[in-house]
């Protein structure tokens, strides 16, 4: 069991590297003749006001296992209101996909096993539609990165989607209620090689009901914890944080949390503390000592 895990762990930490590889020295290798294909499902028609799903898929004849794409749609036309990650093919995230910059979803990740084959989903997309007329989805950006130990990075094929948008009934989906809080199946501090001020937490998170919405980290360099804030895979950490704690949610606020205590640090940061506080309680007992026989 403990051999499995430590297999996991090596597993894991290399594909991090190698992904810091990747997006560090974006495009190092080029694989010529993309044979892999990105499309969008989604209704041809629907009324205004109405909400549908848009699946990203992906189709492929070679083995891939990291993808750099932007999907880009009309937003005069489609109001984005939510992003479901379960059930991709990808499950680690270099960033959760969000919805900060209208017009732009980017999915940025990769996964352990390496994928080939068709409808390969990658995420998908509620919309809705707030305006007559044509709307667009095409992918901006279309990179993926061959599981080949090399990184060799291959342009993917992309099929546009659009869909009319005009008057009529409007449709709304019903939700599936997501009572299950996310899978934190992996959480580990490494260090990095390149900054000694930092260690990276790198983690691995799925939910299958709803999807990850987003995950946060805070530490602790003495007393008390730093403020949540949303973090990237892996996320930097100061390298004198003796506890970090993590936490995940999913599209319906289901949460998990662990922490991480990494008592050597814990030790050097407080040492001086304790051994100045030994030192002056055994002073004080000393003193009460000498004060009772005086006594």
């Amino acid at each position: 069991m403990k051999e499995k895990i430590l297999g996991t762990k090596i597993r894991f930490s290399l594909l991090l590297f190698c992904f810091l590889a990747i997006f560090f020295l974006w495009g190092t290798n080029f694989s010529m003749g993309a044979t892999s294909k990105l499309y969008i499902d989604i209704p041809a028609t629907i009324s205004v006001d109405s909400e549908f799903e848009a699946n990203v898929f992906i189709d492929s004849d070679i083995s891939l296992n990291a993808y750099n794409i932007v999907v880009a749609y009309s937003p005069d036309a489609l109001l984005a209101e939510e992003i479901n990650n379960s059930n991709s093919i990808i499950d680690v995230w270099q960033n959760q996909p969000n919805l900060n910059k209208p017009g732009e979803i980017e999915i940025v990740g990769g996964s352990l096993h390496e994928f080939t084959g068709s409808q390969g989903k990658l995420l998908t997309i509620r919309f809705k539609a707030i305006q007559k007329g044509k709307a667009t989805l095409v992918f901006k950006t279309a990179e993926a990165y061959m599981a080949n130990g090399k990184g060799t990075k291959t342009d993917l094929e992309r099929e546009s989607a659009s869909l009319s948008i005009s008057e009529g009934t409007p449709v709304q989906i019903t939700e599936k209620k997501d009572i299950n809080p996310p899978e934190i199946s992996f959480l580990a501090l490494e260090e990095d090689p390149l900054n000694p001020n930092q260690q990276f937490l790198s983690f691995l998170v799925r939910d299958n009901g709803s999807g990850v919405k987003e995950a946060m980290a805070r530490y602790r360099t003495w007393i008390f914890w730093s403020e949540w804030t949303p973090v990237d895979n892996p996320a930097a950490i100061p390298s004198n944080a003796w506890a970090v704690g993590f936490r995940v949610a999913d599209n319906f606020e289901n949460q998990a949390a662990q922490v991480i205590y990494y008592w050597p640090i814990f030790l050097k940061n407080f040492f001086p503390i304790l051994l100045i506080a030994v030192v002056l309680l055994l002073f004080l007992m000393y003193r009460i000592g000498r004060i009772r026989k005086q006594s």
